[in-house]
């Protein structure tokens, strides 16, 4: 009465069903794992770990039907010795002594340490004493200026003192099991401001490179800016356009303007031809002035080199300036801390007092300069009545393309017009001169004359007829027989007498 219920039947075609207990049958392919060919004797070997060979498999349910189904129940004998002979992995030192470092304890975050790494790189063959002493000394032989900068972002912060304060007690030895970074923290952090001091090293070894390059940036843009707002081809050329575009807008809400937004310098190209499409209002105005002002042609050379002057070029000095002001902000304020507690044997003081005189003088007249500059600047905007956010000189430059190419573009219709004209004249001549050739060939009365005194000459040889022909080349026949009938004539007479 409490048994299991009997089993289901069987279903139609199938075989017996499983017993009770045995749970439901494999999936299909589960029943026996089909072996891929292999040689024998790998199974042995199993712990050899030899070289891979680097292809993309494919399933045993893919091969049917194609040439790989022949294979799958073969093994093939190899040279197993010489196969383990030639491609068993060998142990690499090399590996081993990467590994070794990987073991070694990393204090720092990884990532912090990987970036004073990468520093330390830039220094290489320099021991972790040799830089520290590079940096109290002001050693410019030792730092290059991005050696530097990195190092300016890599000294170390509180956090890394602290994490490392328990290693700074330890033997030499103990030290060398810790990273590349945390060793060279461990030599640098008790070097008292060690990030301002950087910086002022810094500041002092790129400061002669860097005001040069300033001073000649400042002269640049102010030489781009005084061409732009002092050009008289320049300002001619604006007045031409503005009386053009007055006269192409008369009538129009855009009509009888003042001025013009300096960017619409950029649009003249917008506005085509309704007879040449390709033809636009700068080609006018390029054919114009070169037909009728040709002297303002030299404006294009004029703005050649004025890009210098432009948002942000200009932008580009003001940060180099904050740079600068920075740095000797950095070096003044250490320059004061250090005086205030002064050390006999750091020899900060001694070589950036100085320097600091120096520089001092330099920057005033170049900061001075770039003052001029930025009010010259401001000055051209107003003049040309633009915001400050608006690049006048980079829309002068587009222009000054925009045109040079409507010049060229001008001149080379110019030479297919006349090409044309040419070729035009050519064909009217030789059409001419064809009609001619043929009205001399031809009798006034055309083909049917030219038969009729074809006619009339072979009668006039039979009777002697003395009609003249109209057609001249025969006439000349016909005059030949005249001679001849009154040679003949004056012969009959004399006889007669």
């Amino acid at each position: 009465g409490g048994g299991a219920p009997p089993p289901p039947p069987p279903p139609p075609g199938g075989g017996p069903p499983p017993p009770p207990g045995a749970g439901p049958p494999p999936p299909p392919g589960a029943m026996k794992a089909v072996q891929a060919p292999l040689p024998p004797g790998r199974e042995e070997l199993k712990d050899i770990k030899l070289r891979k060979l680097p292809w993309k498999k494919i399933p045993l349910g893919k091969i049917n039907n194609t040439v790989w189904a022949m294979f799958k129940d073969n093994s093939v004998d190899i040279d197993v010795p010489l196969i383990i002979e030639y491609f068993q992995e060998r142990k690499d030192e090399k590996k081993d002594e990467k590994k070794k470092k990987k073991e070694r304890k990393q204090v720092l975050d990884l990532k912090r340490a990987n970036h004073v790494g990468l520093m330390l790189a830039m220094l290489k063959g320099k021991t972790y004493k040799q830089i520290r002493k590079g940096i109290i000394d002001l050693d410019e032989s030792i730092f290059t200026e991005d050696v530097l900068r990195a190092f300016a972002k890599l000294t170390p912060q509180k956090t890394d003192i602290e994490l490392l304060k328990p290693f700074a007690a330890l033997p030499e030895e103990q030290k060398a099991g810790l990273g590349d970074a945390d060793q060279f923290f461990l030599e640098i952090m008790d070097i008292p401001r060690l990030e301002n001091r950087v910086r002022a090293f810094l500041f002092k070894k790129t400061f002669t490179t860097q005001i040069s390059e300033l001073k000649e940036m400042v002269v640049d843009a102010a030489a781009a800016i005084k061409n732009v707002s002092s050009n008289f081809k320049l300002a001619k050329l604006l007045e031409i356009i503005l009386n053009l575009g007055n006269f192409l807008n008369y009538k129009t809400y855009a009509g009888n303007a003042f001025g013009f937004n300096i960017d619409g310098l950029l649009k003249l190209r917008d506005t085509k031809s309704t007879k040449q499409p390709d033809y636009t209002v700068l080609h006018y105005l390029a054919q114009y002035i070169t037909e009728n002002r040709g002297k303002l042609l030299g404006f294009v050379e004029d703005l050649e080199d004025i890009s210098k002057g432009n948002n942000d070029f200009i932008t580009a000095i003001n940060g180099l300036q904050a740079e600068l002001k920075a740095g000797m902000a950095t070096l003044l304020g250490e320059l004061e801390v250090f005086s205030a507690n002064p050390d006999p044997n750091d020899p900060f003081v001694g070589k950036m007092e100085a320097f600091a005189g120096k520089a001092k003088e330099e920057m005033k007249a170049l900061l001075d300069d770039i003052a001029a500059l930025n009010k010259a600047h401001s000055h051209m905007n107003t003049w040309f009545i633009v915001d400050k956010d608006i690049d006048i000189i980079d829309i002068m430059c587009k222009f000054r393309v925009q045109f040079s190419d409507a010049l060229e573009e001008n001149k080379r219709r110019e030479e297919m017009e006349t090409k044309q004209a040419k070729k035009k004249k050519r064909v009217v001549i030789k059409k001419r001169t064809t009609k001619t050739r043929t009205r001399r060939k031809m009798p006034p009365g055309g083909k049917g004359a030219m038969s009729k005194v074809a006619m009339d000459d072979g009668e006039d040889g039979e009777d002697g007829g003395d009609a003249a022909p109209s057609n001249p080349a025969p006439k000349k026949k016909i005059v030949r027989k005249k001679v001849v009938r009154r040679k003949v004539v004056r012969k009959v007479e004399k006889a007669d007498d």
